[in-house]
């Protein structure tokens, strides 16, 4: 069985499904899930990131800059540059914290 959150533009109020998974309802499935995360990046896309700090667990790998140079610098510790426009490169920022090895770059949103 696969839970998942649906929204039923009726009501407009989000609902709990539950759905056994068959091999008839699999493309309903995959439709459910895709729109779900349509409305996810959506969301996410909307949100501001209002500051980025970078914890002291910086193993200064580079990582970061190679996704986002106009934002990231890397000398012993990994920099944040506050002039550049955090909302021109959100995704690749975003991208940066997610693939941080030792998760050191902290979002403010």
């Amino acid at each position: 069985m696969i839970l998942c959150s649906c929204r039923y533009t009726e009501n407009k109020q989000h609902q709990l499904c539950v759905i056994k998974v068959t091999s008839t309802k699999l493309s309903v499935i995959i439709s459910i899930l895709f729109r779900l995360q349509y409305i996810n990046l959506k969301f996410y896309n909307t949100m501001e990131i209002k500051e980025i700090k970078i914890s002291e667990d910086c193993i200064a790998c580079g990582n970061c800059e190679s996704v986002c140079p106009e934002v990231f610098k890397v000398n012993e510790k990994s920099e944040v540059n506050t002039k550049a426009d955090f909302k021109k490169h959100y995704d690749e920022i975003r991208t940066a914290a997610r693939e941080c090895p030792v998760e050191a770059i902290i979002l403010k949103l």
